[in-house]
């Protein structure tokens, strides 16, 4: 999405905040909207989210680093 788009977006008043506020951290994330959905508090340390994804490779969870914006 180029940044006007973005902005204006962002500017756009909506009825359910939740979903805009899911739109943002799905930006600065990757993450869709199911996975956010599903996020809870306890999966965020720090500046950092847990997430229920697990990779294929290790087993392991998927750790994001989230931008300050998030």
């Amino acid at each position: 999405m180029e940044a006007d788009g973005y902005i204006k977006m962002l500017e756009t008043p909506v009825s359910n905040n939740e979903v805009k506020e899911a739109f943002v951290v799905s930006c600065y994330t990757g993450l869709r909207w199911c996975d956010i959905r599903d996020l809870k508090w306890e999966d965020i340390k720090g500046d950092q989210i847990t997430t229920r994804i697990i990779q294929a490779k290790t087993g392991k969870p998927v750790i994001i680093n989230m931008h300050p914006i998030v």
